[in-house]
């Protein structure tokens, strides 16, 4: 594996069947609130063709194409703006062909209704395909138990499965479970909840985490975090964060100049209790690539991501948002949230010197698995 950082604290993974780590190149970070570089001409015409080779593949009825176009809808990309409405088109067709991942889309978009009229039943009849260990399927049970969809309800059997389903990855059901701790009064615990369902990727969560913040409930007040979650929550079609004020542009934490770290550490537990460990990139590497093993099962696979970390006032990445994942298929959600979820703490200054509080830190991983 080949690591190295360039201009905009970039990770680039290069990981072949033998795992080493590589060098770093230095480079210089460019000063706070400097004019957005401009898309390079050649990007954009990359995502053109890219999109073009999907469409005409999806147009042949070809499922995989069908949802890699789908997630550059939703995400947006070099040449577009996110189009979550197409998105979920292109989800639903390929969910009628047997998709997975279009029928976890569409299970959550019909009961919940986002971005679709709500419609349990036709809901549920997604959801019902899936896999009887799949998260979505999970939280489609909980909310079946919390709702009273087709018997009694049963508010600790909904709990219970919105917490497996957690577990499993679905962030709709740490949203779920952070709503009904805020019900009974407990915004403390609530908190961490809707922390998990944002590294998880739900945008209720964001929005739920975003008025927490904003009024200091729970925990500390931030109004720029909670600017930047309803943003997030904003693109990814939610309609109360839509109309909420919005946060300053990225200021970029400077990771490194000059052949100069900023220092990082990393807290865990194990069977031996706690640890706190320093971290540079190497580890880093290391912590994001452990989730390729357990489903890469192709000749080659290629793809990248690309993860925002908001760093708060006591200096811990209080929260990170994929805002990129392509294709949907890496499991860096669920790596997000065991790893980094009040885990990480950077220095009070970047390596050029300057205050870190309040600031984003962004990691753009591009990956190739070859056996």
């Amino acid at each position: 594996m080949t690591a190295k950082a360039i201009a905009t604290a970039t990770i680039v993974l290069m990981i072949p069947f033998h795992v080493h780590a590589g060098d770093r190149n230095t480079y210089h970070c460019p000063a706070d609130n400097a004019p957005t570089t401009p898309t390079p001409p050649e990007a954009i015409a990359q995502a053109k063709a890219l999109r073009a080779d999907l469409t005409r593949q999806a147009d042949h009825g070809l499922v995989d194409s069908m949802i890699d176009l789908a997630t550059l809808y939703e995400q947006g990309d070099a040449s577009a703006e996110p189009d979550r409405a197409a998105a979920l088109d292109l989800y639903e067709k390929a969910a009628d062909k047997g998709d997975q991942i279009g029928r976890e889309k569409m299970c959550v978009a019909y009961l919940l209704g986002e971005g679709r009229p709500r419609d349990p039943a036709k809901g549920m009849a997604f959801c019902g395909k899936l896999a009887s260990n799949n998260a979505v399927l999970m939280f489609a049970g909980a909310y079946d138990y919390q709702m009273g969809l087709s018997g009694p309800k049963d508010e600790d059997t909904a709990r219970s499965l919105y917490a497996l389903a957690t577990k499993g990855g679905s962030g709709e059901a740490a949203d779920a479970m952070g709503q009904n701790l805020l019900a009974q009064g407990k915004p403390d615990l609530a908190r961490p909840w809707f922390r998990r369902g944002v590294y998880l990727g739900s945008p209720d969560a964001m929005d739920h985490l975003a008025q927490m913040v904003a009024a200091g409930q729970g925990g500390p007040a931030d109004a720029d975090e909670a600017g930047w979650l309803y943003e997030n929550a904003a693109r990814r079609g939610n309609v109360h964060a839509q109309g909420q004020p919005k946060s300053a542009p990225l200021l970029t934490i400077c990771m490194s100049d000059n052949g100069t770290e900023m220092a990082m550490t990393h807290t865990y537990s194990d069977k031996a209790g706690p640890h706190t460990e320093s971290m540079g990139y190497k580890r880093l590497v290391s912590l994001l690539t452990q989730s390729f093993s357990s489903w890469v099962n192709e000749v080659t696979v290629e793809g990248s991501a690309t993860i925002i970390c908001h760093v708060a006032a006591d200096h811990t990445l209080d929260a990170c948002i994929l805002e990129r994942e392509y294709p949907q298929r890496a499991g860096y959600g669920q790596t997000l949230e065991a790893i980094f979820n009040g885990h990480i703490s950077v220095a009070d200054q970047d390596a050029l010197g300057r205050p870190t509080a309040h600031r984003r830190l962004a990691l753009a991983v591009n990956w190739k698995v070859s056996h």
